[in-house]
Formats: structure tokens, sequence, C-alpha cells
């Protein structure tokens, strides 16, 4: 699957909208998948819309390399990238991701919390720890930096503390996808 700038719906004059149409036109066909939805919005669908971008040189100062070299650093997709290409495509996508995310909410069924779950922040704290002790000792992960570090935990360090101390409401998508990162026996893969 491949888009092409001659058929988005956008002036060439403006680039960013060629990644934003670009990405829309990945999520609402990817979407349709039983694909993890976190991973293709956050991983897989910027990495094509970078591939894209790069391939059509839809802006001149983003392109990529083949062979990694000094200012190539990060793989990408199917190119190396400099560290500053993708501040900028993250920039152009963000409101994006943000908006199908948003839709993907919307789907998600509403989940019942049973009478004699913990209300207070203190008591969601204790079973998060509890449930973050548990995992560790299962998988024998000794630091929390390896799991908000993974790529498959679907959070970042400020979330997980948030979420470890109670203040990340359970009924968040980040909340649930940790949750049942933790319970299930998947090591942390670590990000690119």
């Amino acid at each position: 699957m491949s888009t092409h700038a001659r058929f988005l719906d956008t002036p060439g004059f403006e680039w960013e909208s060629y990644f934003r149409e670009a990405f829309d036109v990945y999520a609402r066909e990817l979407l349709t998948s039983s694909f993890n939805p976190q991973v293709l919005l956050d991983e897989v669908i910027p990495e094509l819309v970078s591939d894209e971008g790069i391939r059509h040189r839809w802006h001149r100062s983003f392109h990529g390399m083949v062979e990694r070299d000094a200012s190539h650093t990060i793989k990408y997709g199917n190119y190396w990238v400099n560290p500053h290409q993708m501040q900028l495509l993250k920039r152009a996508v963000e409101g994006r991701q943000l908006a199908w995310k948003a839709r993907q909410l919307r789907h998600l069924p509403v989940i019942s919390v049973p009478g004699d779950s913990p209300t207070s922040a203190e008591d969601v704290a204790a079973s998060r720890s509890e449930l973050l002790t548990e995992y560790k000792r299962r998988t024998g992960v000794h630091t929390n930096a390896a799991i908000y570090n993974a790529r498959n935990s679907s959070i970042h360090k400020p979330e997980f503390y948030h979420w470890l101390n109670g203040k990340l409401p359970s009924t968040t998508v980040t909340a649930m996808n940790l949750e049942r990162f933790l319970r299930s026996d998947e090591l942390p893969k670590p990000r690119k």
C-alpha cells in the first residue's frame, strides 16, 4: 500500500498536509484490521508515512538513507533518518494521531468496575504496586525503566508514574494497556 502526493488533496506548498493526509489514508485502511490500534497509530503508520515522504520527497529537508551514516542515525521504517526529521514528522502527524486515537476510544467497550474495587488513590496505588511486583517476579525484570522504555508496554515514563501512584484513571486506554501487559508474561521490547 502506498500513497503519492498527486493523489492527495493538498497543494504542493503545504507539505505538512501531505504527511497528515497520508496518515489518514493509512489509518482508514489499517485500523479495520484486528491489529493493536495503539501500535498502528504510534509506530506502524508514522513509519509508513515517513517512507512515503522520503520516497516522494514531500519536503526538501525530509530524506533518508538506505545505510546508516553520521547524521542518519535512527532506523525508521525502511530508511535511516536524522533525529531532526523524526521531530519534523512527529509534529506534522501529531494532531492526526490524536484524532484517530479519539475515534478508537469511542469504539471501546464500557468496562464495569466491581463494587469492591479500590476507590482511593492510595488503594489503587497499592493494588498497582502489587501487580507490578508480581510481573517483575514472573518475568525477572528488575527496573521500572525497562517497562516504561519498552515499545510493547504502551506507556512512557510520566504516565507510568502517574499510573503507579494511582493518579492515572483505570478507565484510560493507557492504564488498560499497561495492566494487560503486566498480567501477561511478555518481556519488555526496547524502543528502537
